[in-house]
């Protein structure tokens, strides 16, 4: 068919990386799916409303008794389900369909579900997680900065100050990823979760899960560099959103590279190398940022070009619930 034949060109195109106009396209697509994919942070207020608003019907109707009020109280809690996954699910959708309609089919679609429920179980556990969260943010270390700019600067200086701030924040936030990520690699016990998400043979935007230790000690490093500047929690939350979309597309198997800034600023070659299985670039490539740091602190290995095999060498990716919980991966035959 036509339309077929026309995406088999265009994706040939894409996958040369020769045509500026292809290009243009393939970052147009992926503003996109990232837009799509920031949408449950934007509206993460009323989502809370909605589940609680769910909680309480659903424990109204299910005190009333009956046919009637089981069946509305069995419904909410669908709802209130389906709504506290969507934040999940939303993601997915986006990065599926980015990558399938750029670059083809992943090459295996048989575990699609077992990443989803690992997707909808992490947003479940953050749910209830958050709180908690609240409880330490902010604590507000760089207040004395934000005071100046309010107090002390005027009006026409402090826009030069909050991008002064900005590239202050980016610094720090480049600082923190490098060593949270070095630590991951390097201390055993993080090394045990990390492993985890170094396992995945097919590496896109979908199938990089995460461990939820793992995940929680690159959080918690967020966490502490947000309360030393002072975030309020709701921009926290932001700041999660957007760190996990940018993670999403340095693993997309979509050829997005940032050109001659990717020397500069972290991007999908970058990243994906350190993923390889070549033994050249284990323990390379850490920053999840600004390169900068892999090359202050010995541990850059730029990209050569070549097709990148991920995974580990010695050990398979978990297929099971319980291998993913346990974090126990099964040794190659």
């Amino acid at each position: 068919m036509p339309l077929r034949s026309a995406i088999r060109d265009f994706r040939g195109i894409v996958g040369s990386g020769e045509d500026s106009h292809s290009r243009a396209i393939l970052w147009l697509a992926a503003a996109f799916a990232i837009a799509v994919a920031l949408i449950p942070a934007l509206t993460g207020e009323w989502r809370a409303e909605m589940l609680g608003e769910l909680s309480e019907i659903a424990a109204l109707s299910f005190a009333q008794g009956g046919v009637a009020g089981y069946a509305l109280a069995g419904l909410s809690v669908a709802g209130w389900g389906l709504l506290l996954a969507s934040n999940a699910l939303i993601i997915i959708g986006a990065w599926f369909t980015l990558e399938t309609a750029l670059v083809g089919w992943p090459k295996s679609v048989r575990w699609i579900g077992f990443i989803v429920a690992i997707h909808v179980g992490m947003v479940g556990f953050y749910f209830f997680a958050n709180p908690y969260i609240q409880m330490v943010l902010p604590m507000g270390l760089f207040d004395p900065l934000l005071a100046l700019r309010t107090d002390a600067l005027p009006e026409s200086f402090r826009f030069v100050f909050d991008i002064v701030l900005a590239l202050l924040f980016i610094v720090i936030k480049g600082f923190f990823n490098y060593w949270k990520h070095r630590a991951s690699h390097e201390i055993p016990f993080l090394w045990h979760f990390h492993a985890v998400h170094h396992s995945i043979e097919d590496l896109d935007a979908v199938t990089n899960i995460v461990h939820p230790v793992d995940d929680m000690v690159g959080r918690v490093a967020t966490m502490i560099m947000a309360a030393l500047i002072g975030f309020e929690y709701q921009t926290f939350a932001v700041l999660i959103a957007l760190e996990t979309v940018y993670g999403q597309l340095h693993h997309t198997r979509a050829p997005l590279s940032l050109g001659p800034l990717g020397r500069i600023i972290v991007d999908r070659n970058f990243h994906r190398t350190h993923h390889s299985m070549d033994p050249k670039y284990f323990d390379r490539n850490y920053s999840g940022l600004l390169v900068v740091f892999d090359k202050m602190f010995g541990t850059y290995e730029a990209p050569d070009g070549k097709p990148i095999m991920t995974g580990i060498p010695d050990h398979r990716q978990p297929h099971t619930i319980w291998e993913f919980a346990t974090a126990r991966l099964r040794r190659r035959d």
